[in-house]
């Protein structure tokens, strides 16, 4: 027990300030009298006042790690009504979201994903039981994830049990738990499926590999693709808002493919709507615009007339219906989004309750500084003294030194934000590019060069140069007869006069300086990877390499971006969506898994070896040593990479008919060859075209509108974003920007001595907001009304049953000495 005593004390951040000028390390110290016991101050204190003084510590440490387990569950948006209550339980979540588990989560999941790279049809084959043996210690990992999580949560029973310990509202079952507890039991029967698949694997059964379309299930469970799961949330959402439109859709394809029938039927050229079920399929491609104006010519021939009927069609269903489905997909996308959004809000003003009402001690009326230096030491590992300070004061709006349960709900808005000395505020100038006294003469004056406008005036009219050399050399290769002479000292020039830039700007400017700004540390990063290429140019006997640095070279034109307001506001776009897209692509992906896996089980081999006689659609299918052939063969279901590369075809749209059709007979002539009867074969082809059919509606209908809703609605909140720029007093400046002074002595404690700024009585701090705080910004009023009611209804709510207390001295002393 003294050992757990010591290593709590250890742990709970005993040796540091309070915040009240109180140094924290006096309190462990034998000659200060504590606890209101007898001691004189020399070292005389009785037994039964330390240990009082050791169980107190205990107990607050034990509250602290509570507090902070709540707000990383109202971080990660985990359901609290799962919240770990013993000690043991706590040490058991505190490994399950630690990095390193989070890692290898996700090592394992990506290696799981890529196991089918290496099973039939293969890319590369491996042993069936090497493959098979793999995916059972995959399977075996992903069971004792799932264990770990049951044991956190109270164990089977429990993480089984649709029952809510924390809602205020339901005593006993309530559907958000029940919800949950089916979840729980879904995960289970998915993990029995994994193993199965595994079982079969071993046995070398040919239909294995049919199980991995399972496998996107178990990776979308782990704690890294949150953002997916909330995506592929919303396009399922999204196919059952918008069933009816699709209903319109088919209906409006329907009627005219009847239409069609009977207006060129008759016509014994026409081969597009020969049938009713041709006819069909036709017009559907036709709504896509792939075969158009294909689909129409022996019609126009036929009648003059008929291009009336197809741009009556084209206007209708593809500007009319097709438009209407991106505007009820993106209505959907952002309500969604804002219900959301206040879910994820409500329920972090929850955990952040629950974190206060857990480490308030009974007789302080707020939190104080060492009790918030306590919770975070525990809920951010490597958290820095100037993080805690500085988000403290920053909601201590009261400035009473303790935050009370309001001031505290900001706590998710205020603690991620990075903080930045505000120089020129604090001390009359950037510090980051003012030259210091000691500066000689030559590097004054070799900063005034290089920040003169005729500098970079030269310097673009380079990069202008550098491209047109780059274009002049295209065209001379591409004509077999390149008139200019020595290419090779141009390059040479070039690159001189590029890599003289960041060596002088780097010496007048500093090297900090210099990489401070993003446009410098792009160029720095454009010439190294040139002088890279030369460097192997010279060891390696490549011709190519050389003119490859001269094109990465041509990519500094981006710098155009920062002279030109339009320019700079499309780099800013770009700059946003590019990380918030990830979840989106990565959506997109395991979609395409899915198909990919269906297409392998039903196509694989099937129009590899295709001809003109068996496959049809003509030259497309032509044999490979044909001139004119196209190699359609290779957009196949012959492997996942193969699958992958079709799947993007198909969603491009553009000639996606040839391959929909040449799978379809393909299917028919493999059909007809097992000795099937030509009805039978017929059906076999039409649930091949059915597969294409099926995968354009999932894949063009939904999942794209709901990435072009996503980046509407991005450039909508970036718009706004941008009248931040037109000054200080503007509100939505006032909502990004988080501006704090403090007293010299309170940035001492982090402040290194030799700052410029601790000279000065009120030192200023900045911080803006970025990812985190769009839809702060979207939904700024909205947000404001439900925190009013959140408050409202949790000073309603009377409590059947106390909130959770920290678990007794025998419990956390059992929890302890566990090992995960």
């Amino acid at each position: 027990m003294a050992d757990l005593g010591e290593r709590l004390l250890r742990s709970s951040g005993a040796d540091q300030d309070d915040g009240s000028g109180i140094e924290l390390s006096a309190m462990s110290d034998p000659s200060t009298p504590m606890m209101g016991g007898a001691g004189t101050g020399t070292g005389s204190i009785n037994a039964s006042s330390s240990s009082t003084y050791v169980i107190s510590e205990l107990r607050d440490a034990k509250q602290y790690s509570e507090a902070a387990i709540f707000l990383q569950e109202g971080f990660n948006h985990l359901p609290l009504r799962f919240h770990p209550r013993t000690a043991r339980q706590q040490k058991l979540f505190v490994f399950y979201t630690s990095f390193w588990n989070r890692l290898i989560e996700g090592l394992i999941a990506a290696f799981y994903i890529l196991l089918v790279l290496f099973e039939q049809p293969a890319v590369h084959e491996l042993p069936y039981y090497v493959t098979g043996s793999l995916e059972m210690l995959c399977a075996i990992y992903f069971a004792y994830n799932l264990h770990l999580r049951a044991r956190i949560c109270g164990g089977w029973n429990d993480f089984l049990r649709p029952c809510n310990r924390y809602s205020p509202k339901y005593k006993g079952v309530d559907p958000d738990g029940r919800s949950v507890a089916v979840e729980n039991i879904v995960r289970i029967a998915i993990i029995c499926v994994v193993v199965a698949g595994a079982i079969f694997t071993l046995v070398n059964n040919p239909h294995a590999s049919g199980f991995s379309i399972i496998r996107p299930l178990l990776i979308l469970d782990t704690t890294a693709m949150a953002g997916v799961r909330r995506v592929l949330r919303q396009v399922m959402f999204s196919l059952w808002h918008i069933r009816w439109m699709m209903c319109l859709l088919l209906v409006f394809i329907l009627i005219s493919s009847i239409l069609a029938f009977f207006f060129f039927h008759e016509n014994p050229d026409e081969q597009n709507f020969h049938t009713l079920e041709d006819s069909f399929i036709n017009m559907f491609i036709l709504s896509t615009t792939a075969n158009y104006p294909d689909v129409m010519m022996h019609a126009f021939a036929y009648t003059k007339a008929a291009p009336v009927f197809f741009v009556i069609y084209l206007v209708l269903g593809l500007y009319i219906i097709f438009n209407v489905f991106l505007a009820f997909v993106f209505d959907f996308y952002q309500s969604f989004e804002k219900n959301k959004f206040k879910r994820l809000f409500l329920d972090r003003r929850v955990a952040v309750r629950k974190a206060f009402q857990q480490a308030l001690a009974s007789d302080e009326a707020g939190l104080t500084m060492r009790a918030y230096r306590e919770i975070m030491v525990r809920y951010q590992r490597n958290v820095s003294t100037q993080d805690i300070v500085l988000s403290f004061k920053l909601m201590d709006t009261s400035g009473d030194g303790s935050l009370s349960e309001e001031e505290f709900q900001s706590f998710y808005r205020v603690f991620n934000l990075h903080w930045q000395v505000d120089y020129l505020t604090t001390i009359g100038h950037d510090y980051i590019y003012k030259p210091t006294k000691d500066w000689p003469s030559w590097r004054l004056a070799m900063r005034s060069f290089v920040e003169h406008k005729y500098f970079n005036y030269f310097i673009d009219i380079t990069i202008v140069a550098n491209l047109i050399y780059i274009l002049a050399e295209a065209v001379c290769v591409s004509k077999d007869s390149c008139g200019l002479e020595n290419e090779t000292q141009f390059q040479y020039i070039f690159f001189a006069i590029f890599i003289a830039e960041a060596i002088v700007k780097i010496v007048a400017l500093t090297p900090r300086a210099y990489f401070h700004d993003s446009w410098n540390t792009f160029d720095f990063i454009i010439v190294a990877i040139s002088a890279s290429l030369f460097i192997i140019e010279a060891f390696v006997d490549a011709a190519p390499v050389g003119l490859f640095a001269t094109v990465v070279r041509g990519f500094r034109l981006a710098r155009i971006f920062k002279t030109h307001e339009t320019f700079k506001q499309v780099a800013e776009v770009i700059a946003f969506l590019l990380p918030k897209m990830a979840r989106f692509y990565l959506a997109l992906l395991l979609v395409y898994f899915v198909f990919a896996v269906i297409g392998m089980q039903s196509f694989a081999g099937v129009v590899t070896n295709c001809t003109p006689e068996r496959c049809g659609q003509g030259s497309y299918y032509a044999p490979p040593e044909d001139p004119n052939s196209t190699h359609f063969q290779l957009i196949s279901f012959d492997n996942i990479l193969y699958s992958l590369n079709t799947l993007f075809h198909l969603m491009v749209i553009n000639n996606w008919q040839v391959t929909m059709s040449g799978h379809a007979q393909a299917i028919y002539a493999k059909a007809i060859d097992s000795g099937m009867s030509n009805a039978a074969a017929s059906t076999r082809s039409r649930f091949a075209r059915s597969y294409f059919f099926i995968y354009y509606l999932v894949t063009v209908i939904v999942v794209s509108n709901v990435i072009i809703a996503f980046i509407l609605d991005a450039f909508q909140i970036l718009y706004d974003m941008r009248a931040s720029n037109t000054g200080t007093e503007s509100p939505v400046y006032k909502r990004r920007i988080e501006k704090l002074e403090v007293s010299r002595e309170v940035a001492m404690q982090f402040l290194p001595e030799d700052d410029p700024a601790v000279n000065e009585p009120v030192i200023t701090f900045v911080a803006k907001r970025r990812d985190a705080a769009i839809y702060d910004l979207l939904y700024a009023e909205d947000i404001k009304q439900w925190a009013e009611e959140d408050r409202i209804e949790a000073e309603s709510i009377v409590f059947s049953s106390p909130a959770p207390t920290s678990t007794t001295y025998a419990e956390a002393d059992d929890g302890m000495d566990a090992s995960v």
